[in-house]
């Protein structure tokens, strides 16, 4: 797993927020994706289009921080 993609809730839907980098470990990151493969789906929850991407349900929540919005709405300098 190179990256996610991270949404929050809207008030009707799901609206992408952006993406961070894993920050875990190989053997987390594996644990994740047998975790993920089981969520697979063939469309995103929210408008987003990215090639060999694999989109899962919405069922997970992560914590993360970060440090400013962007002008189009997304995490900026996600730690």
């Amino acid at each position: 797993m190179k990256a996610t993609k991270l949404d929050e809730p809207g008030q009707n839907e799901l609206v992408h927020v952006g993406g961070c980098g894993t920050g875990w470990s190989s053997d987390l990151s594996r644990e994740l994706l047998t975790l993920l493969e089981g969520m697979a789906t063939k469309a995103p929850a929210v408008s987003l289009k990215r090639k060999d991407a694999v989109f899962v349900e919405p069922v997970l929540i992560a914590e993360v921080e970060y440090r400013a919005w962007t002008d189009d709405g997304n995490y900026r300098t996600l730690r």
